[in-house]
């Protein structure tokens, strides 16, 4: 076959796979915001149909010749970087058999619903065997990817290109250190936030949190917002971009929160979208799921707990929730900055997420190591959460079934939200070098964001997956992942809002 006709049929298979991925997208959404209780059994066999589907393509013989072939040829930045996407799904998906990529989807469908009856019971015997079973199967699969690596440094690997244990541990163990000695700082400063949870309308939140998408440039025509238990992202089509928020927690920064930080991926995944080269093709995604992170979590953290965000938007929420005009502006953003030992993962302020993740990074390696048996892993989640949090959960509710990532077998997930805080803090180093930080923080009090979003755009978003995240984060900032830089950050702020 010729070089023009190989590639041709390579960004063909590509395309259909992507296609095929947006329809399982579609399914999930619905599962994930309208679907029957009564209808998780047969959407979970139409899932494990289409993800069987996906597998075949991803894996089919033609496939492998054509990779073969295009190995061999002169190729463009962006065919190279679609063969390098390719290869690694044929390599690694090859040898799983189709019966396991289908046992796996239907595990996963059912699991979701063992996970929503357990949190709402507090019943860990209800979710455990659910749980058992995609640990097993999930490492079965690892296996089958790579026959001579751990399972769970694969899982790792799967979501951040080069992360294993070997890397991760050092990283949390400089991490937690760093946290808990700010902690300590911290220990004796008093913020007053009850007026955060005094409770809000939830139609005027709804309002103000699709005004803020829309000062982010979310572009509604491309895009929609939904509800859900637990908010996401999900990617229908190349302009049909999906974010989820809740309107349940009491505390009025989480909707806020959860809307800036969806946005930053929703934006993230729109703009990675338009590069011609791109649309269509697996090269509109994310280089990697921390630097995925790395933009949900700029928004949210970086940008949106800043007092130059507040200055331009202070004005708009008292509009919308009028028992704020007796709160000023400092003090609402020492409010919404205020760290403290809490329960809930995605309620989790700035300062102490981190260690959420890092008690599931050692859970999820228990897990995989089969260190604790399945029946004491809430025991072990509390004994975690005393040790690195400071927080004894209630139950198991507040505690090892609030999430649903492991439901879903997103297992070595987790630890790329710590990678996307750290890489958005090096982002912000960088970003904040090229503008200046006057023109940067003057962009947010204006409202008129544009600057920034062409920084990100032009440096992150376009390049879609053209390049690894570790290789994107080199080019941009200069240096690989880099802790130091995330704890330096969060001590700079810290304490210049409180000490």
């Amino acid at each position: 076959m010729k070089k023009e006709s190989a590639v041709s049929r390579l960004r063909a298979l590509d395309s259909e796979i992507v296609l095929l991925s947006h329809i399982q997208s579609t399914l999930e959404w619905d599962m994930e915001t309208g679907l029957p209780a009564k209808g998780i059994s047969e959407r979970s066999e139409a899932l494990s149909y289409i993800s069987g589907i996906i597998h075949e393509k991803a894996t089919s013989p033609e496939l492998g010749e054509i990779l073969s072939e295009v190995s061999a040829c002169e190729l463009s930045d962006a065919d190279k970087a679609l063969l390098r996407i390719r290869k690694k799904v044929y390599q690694e998906e090859s040898g799983t058999p189709s019966d396991l990529v289908n046992a796996l989807a239907a595990a996963k469908g059912k699991a979701h619903g063992a996970w929503v009856r357990a949190r709402e019971e507090n019943s860990w015997s209800l979710f455990q065997p659910s749980l058992e079973s995609l640990v097993a199967l999930t490492k079965e699969k690892a296996s089958c990817m790579k026959p001579d690596v751990q399972p769970y440094d694969t899982m790792l690997s799967f979501y951040e290109e080069g992360m294993a244990v070997a890397v991760l541990d050092p990283l949390f163990e400089g991490l937690v250190e760093g946290i808990h000695s700010l902690m300590g700082d911290l220990s004796s400063v008093t913020v007053d936030d009850s007026f955060l949870f005094c409770g809000y309308d939830g139609e005027a939140m709804r309002a103000f949190c699709h005004e803020v998408l829309s000062f982010m440039g979310f572009d509604w025509s491309r895009g929609r917002t939904g509800e859900s238990p637990h908010p996401f992202t999900i990617t229908l089509g190349s302009d049909d971009i999906r974010i989820t928020n809740r309107f349940s927690d009491a505390g009025l920064f989480d909707p806020i929160g959860s809307a800036l930080h969806e946005g930053g991926h929703a934006l993230y995944e729109m703009h990675a979208s338009l590069p011609e080269w791109a649309r269509g093709t697996s090269l509109a995604a994310a280089a990697s799921m921390g630097v995925h992170e790395s933009q949900s979590r700029f928004w949210e953290n970086i940008i949106g707990r800043s007092a130059s965000f507040w200055t331009g938007m202070y004005p708009i929420l008292r509009k919308y929730i009028p028992s704020l005009a007796s709160v000023s502006l400092d003090d609402f953003v020492k409010a919404i900055n205020r760290s403290r030992s809490s329960a809930i993962r995605v309620n989790a302020d700035e300062l102490t997420y981190s260690l959420h993740i890092a008690i599931r990074y050692e859970m999820e390696k228990a897990m995989f190591s089969a260190s604790v048996p399945f029946s004491s892993l809430p025991e072990l989640w509390n004994e975690l959460s005393r040790k690195i949090l400071f927080y004894t959960p209630k139950n198991n509710s507040e505690g090892i079934l609030q999430d649903c990532h492991w439901a879903g077998g997103d297992f070595g997930y987790f630890p790329s939200y710590t990678v996307g805080h750290i890489y958005a803090s090096q982002f912000y180093m960088a970003i904040v070098d090229d503008l200046g930080e006057d023109a940067f923080n003057e962009a947010l009090v204006s409202r008129d964001y544009a600057p920034i979003r062409t920084w990100l755009d032009g440096n992150i978003w376009s390049c879609g997956a053209l390049y690894e995240g570790s290789e994107l984060v080199k080019r941009v900032t200069g240096s690989a992942i880099d802790v130091s830089c995330y704890i330096s950050y969060l001590c700079n702020k810290f304490r210049g809002l409180y000490l």
